[in-house]
Protein backbone atom coordinates (compact mmCIF):
# COMPACT_ATOMS: atom_id res chain seq x y z
CA UNK A 1 0.00 0.00 0.00
CA UNK A 2 1.46 3.35 -0.99
CA UNK A 3 1.08 5.98 1.72
CA UNK A 4 1.13 9.72 0.96
CA UNK A 5 4.04 11.45 2.61
CA UNK A 6 2.83 13.61 5.51
CA UNK A 7 3.83 17.23 5.80
CA UNK A 8 5.64 18.83 8.76
CA UNK A 9 4.04 18.46 12.20
CA UNK A 10 1.84 21.26 13.44
CA UNK A 11 2.60 23.33 16.49
CA UNK A 12 0.87 22.19 19.72
CA UNK A 13 -0.82 25.59 19.82
CA UNK A 14 -2.36 25.18 16.37
CA UNK A 15 -6.03 26.12 16.22
CA UNK A 16 -7.02 22.82 14.63
CA UNK A 17 -5.20 19.79 16.10
CA UNK A 18 -5.54 16.66 14.03
CA UNK A 19 -5.72 12.88 14.37
CA UNK A 20 -3.79 10.43 12.22
CA UNK A 21 -3.00 6.73 12.03
CA UNK A 22 0.21 5.02 13.13
CA UNK A 23 1.19 2.17 10.85
CA UNK A 24 3.61 -0.71 11.20
CA UNK A 25 5.21 -0.98 7.76
CA UNK A 26 5.07 -4.74 7.35
CA UNK A 27 4.77 -7.10 4.44
CA UNK A 28 1.46 -8.05 6.06
CA UNK A 29 -0.02 -4.71 4.98
CA UNK A 30 0.68 -5.26 1.31
CA UNK A 31 -2.26 -6.29 -0.83
CA UNK A 32 -2.52 -10.07 -0.46
CA UNK A 33 -2.28 -12.41 -3.38
CA UNK A 34 -5.48 -13.73 -4.83
CA UNK A 35 -6.93 -16.00 -2.17
CA UNK A 36 -8.44 -19.32 -3.05
CA UNK A 37 -12.17 -19.18 -3.45
CA UNK A 38 -13.86 -19.72 -0.10
CA UNK A 39 -10.64 -19.20 1.90
CA UNK A 40 -10.91 -16.83 4.89
CA UNK A 41 -9.54 -13.33 4.42
CA UNK A 42 -6.25 -12.45 6.11
CA UNK A 43 -6.71 -10.33 9.25
CA UNK A 44 -5.81 -6.65 9.70
CA UNK A 45 -5.40 -6.00 13.43
CA UNK A 46 -5.95 -2.46 14.63
CA UNK A 47 -5.50 -1.16 18.15
CA UNK A 48 -7.53 1.36 20.13
CA UNK A 49 -9.06 2.12 23.52
CA UNK A 50 -12.77 1.32 23.70
CA UNK A 51 -12.96 2.02 27.44
CA UNK A 52 -12.72 5.78 27.06
CA UNK A 53 -12.52 6.38 23.33
CA UNK A 54 -16.08 7.34 22.40
CA UNK A 55 -17.17 8.48 19.86
CA UNK A 56 -14.15 7.06 18.01
CA UNK A 57 -14.42 3.53 19.39
CA UNK A 58 -16.64 2.13 22.13
CA UNK A 59 -18.42 -1.08 23.06
CA UNK A 60 -21.65 -1.65 21.18
CA UNK A 61 -24.52 -1.52 23.75
CA UNK A 62 -26.41 -4.08 21.68
CA UNK A 63 -23.47 -6.52 21.68
CA UNK A 64 -20.58 -5.80 24.12
CA UNK A 65 -18.35 -8.21 22.18
CA UNK A 66 -18.34 -5.75 19.28
CA UNK A 67 -17.17 -2.16 18.96
CA UNK A 68 -18.66 0.78 17.11
CA UNK A 69 -17.62 4.34 16.29
CA UNK A 70 -15.90 6.59 13.77
CA UNK A 71 -12.54 4.80 13.93
CA UNK A 72 -14.28 1.43 13.58
CA UNK A 73 -15.72 2.57 10.26
CA UNK A 74 -12.32 3.90 9.13
CA UNK A 75 -10.64 0.60 10.04
CA UNK A 76 -13.29 -1.32 8.11
CA UNK A 77 -12.71 0.84 5.02
CA UNK A 78 -8.93 0.32 5.18
CA UNK A 79 -9.31 -3.45 5.66
CA UNK A 80 -11.77 -3.68 2.79
CA UNK A 81 -9.34 -1.82 0.51
CA UNK A 82 -6.61 -4.29 1.45
CA UNK A 83 -8.83 -7.33 1.04
CA UNK A 84 -8.60 -8.12 4.74
CA UNK A 85 -10.85 -8.70 7.73
CA UNK A 86 -10.56 -6.01 10.46
CA UNK A 87 -9.96 -7.20 14.02
CA UNK A 88 -10.02 -4.79 16.95
CA UNK A 89 -7.38 -5.13 19.70
CA UNK A 90 -8.14 -3.40 23.02
CA UNK A 91 -5.26 -1.49 24.62
CA UNK A 92 -5.09 1.43 27.04
CA UNK A 93 -4.67 4.72 25.20
CA UNK A 94 -1.31 5.56 26.75
CA UNK A 95 0.10 2.17 25.65
CA UNK A 96 -0.99 2.28 22.00
CA UNK A 97 2.41 3.33 20.52
CA UNK A 98 4.31 0.72 22.56
CA UNK A 99 1.83 -2.00 21.60
CA UNK A 100 2.27 -1.12 17.94
CA UNK A 101 6.06 -1.41 18.31
CA UNK A 102 5.67 -4.87 19.90
CA UNK A 103 3.65 -6.03 16.92
CA UNK A 104 0.38 -6.48 18.80
CA UNK A 105 -1.39 -4.97 15.78
CA UNK A 106 -0.59 -3.35 12.44
CA UNK A 107 -2.62 -0.15 12.73
CA UNK A 108 -2.97 2.23 15.69
CA UNK A 109 -5.96 4.54 15.89
CA UNK A 110 -8.18 5.89 18.70
CA UNK A 111 -7.35 9.59 18.51
CA UNK A 112 -3.60 9.56 17.85
CA UNK A 113 -2.51 13.19 17.57
CA UNK A 114 -0.11 14.68 15.04
CA UNK A 115 2.79 15.13 17.48
CA UNK A 116 6.53 15.29 16.67
CA UNK A 117 7.25 12.47 19.15
CA UNK A 118 5.05 10.06 17.19
CA UNK A 119 6.44 11.11 13.81
CA UNK A 120 9.98 10.47 15.07
CA UNK A 121 9.19 6.85 16.00
CA UNK A 122 6.46 5.69 13.62
CA UNK A 123 5.19 5.81 10.07
CA UNK A 124 2.08 7.98 10.02
CA UNK A 125 -0.69 8.73 7.55
CA UNK A 126 -2.06 12.02 6.38
CA UNK A 127 -4.44 13.43 9.04
CA UNK A 128 -8.04 12.31 8.70
CA UNK A 129 -9.75 14.20 11.54
CA UNK A 130 -9.68 17.76 12.93
CA UNK A 131 -10.81 18.99 16.33
CA UNK A 132 -10.65 21.95 18.71
CA UNK A 133 -9.27 22.00 22.24
CA UNK A 134 -11.80 23.57 24.62
CA UNK A 135 -12.17 24.15 28.35
CA UNK A 136 -14.85 22.25 30.27
CA UNK A 137 -15.81 23.94 33.54
CA UNK A 138 -18.50 23.55 36.18
CA UNK A 139 -21.73 25.33 35.22
CA UNK A 140 -21.37 27.63 38.21
CA UNK A 141 -17.91 28.72 36.95
CA UNK A 142 -18.97 29.39 33.35
CA UNK A 143 -18.65 33.17 33.64
CA UNK A 144 -15.53 33.08 35.84
CA UNK A 145 -13.26 31.01 33.61
CA UNK A 146 -13.40 31.85 29.91
CA UNK A 147 -9.71 32.18 29.00
CA UNK A 148 -6.45 30.56 30.05
CA UNK A 149 -5.48 33.77 31.85
CA UNK A 150 -8.53 33.34 34.10
CA UNK A 151 -7.03 30.07 35.35
CA UNK A 152 -3.86 31.55 36.83
CA UNK A 153 -3.01 29.63 40.00
CA UNK A 154 -5.73 27.00 39.40
CA UNK A 155 -5.41 23.25 38.75
CA UNK A 156 -6.40 22.14 35.25
CA UNK A 157 -6.61 18.48 34.34
CA UNK A 158 -6.18 16.68 31.02
CA UNK A 159 -4.83 13.48 29.53
CA UNK A 160 -1.04 13.23 29.67
CA UNK A 161 1.15 12.87 26.56
CA UNK A 162 -1.27 14.94 24.46
CA UNK A 163 -1.22 18.29 22.71
CA UNK A 164 -3.64 19.57 25.35
CA UNK A 165 -1.12 18.75 28.08
CA UNK A 166 1.64 20.48 26.11
CA UNK A 167 -0.56 23.58 25.94
CA UNK A 168 -1.08 23.47 29.71
CA UNK A 169 2.66 23.19 30.31
CA UNK A 170 3.15 26.31 28.20
CA UNK A 171 0.43 28.14 30.10
CA UNK A 172 2.00 27.08 33.39
CA UNK A 173 5.03 29.18 32.51
CA UNK A 174 2.93 32.06 31.20
CA UNK A 175 0.04 32.29 33.68
CA UNK A 176 1.02 30.08 36.60
CA UNK A 177 -1.83 27.57 36.27
CA UNK A 178 -1.12 24.06 37.58
CA UNK A 179 -1.40 21.20 35.03
CA UNK A 180 -2.82 17.94 36.39
CA UNK A 181 -2.12 14.87 34.26
CA UNK A 182 -4.19 11.70 34.06
CA UNK A 183 -3.36 8.46 32.26
CA UNK A 184 -7.00 7.64 31.43
CA UNK A 185 -9.05 8.95 28.52
CA UNK A 186 -12.02 10.01 30.65
CA UNK A 187 -11.24 13.71 30.16
CA UNK A 188 -11.56 13.24 26.40
CA UNK A 189 -15.10 11.97 26.78
CA UNK A 190 -16.17 14.75 29.17
CA UNK A 191 -16.52 12.48 32.19
CA UNK A 192 -16.19 14.68 35.26
CA UNK A 193 -14.48 13.25 38.31
CA UNK A 194 -15.75 15.21 41.33
CA UNK A 195 -12.82 16.61 43.28
CA UNK A 196 -10.23 15.51 40.75
CA UNK A 197 -9.45 19.06 39.69
CA UNK A 198 -10.25 22.33 41.36
CA UNK A 199 -11.55 24.18 38.31
CA UNK A 200 -11.74 22.59 34.89
CA UNK A 201 -10.35 20.17 32.35
CA UNK A 202 -9.31 20.21 28.70
CA UNK A 203 -11.39 18.14 26.34
CA UNK A 204 -11.98 17.93 22.60
CA UNK A 205 -14.84 19.41 20.60
CA UNK A 206 -16.09 20.35 17.13
CA UNK A 207 -14.81 17.25 15.27
CA UNK A 208 -14.81 17.09 11.50
CA UNK A 209 -13.62 14.36 9.18
CA UNK A 210 -11.10 15.38 6.57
Amino acid sequence: MNLPRPGPPRSPSAARPIFLLLIAILVALASPAEAQEGAPKPVLRWGGDAEGGAPFVEADPGDPTKVRGFDVEIAEMIARGLGREPRFVQVSWASIPQSLERGDFELAMSGMEDRPELRARHAVTLPYFEFHEVLAVRPADRDRFRTMADLAGKRVGTLGATMAYDILLGEQKRTGLSPSRTTTTSTRTRTWWPGAWTRCCWTTSSPSAR
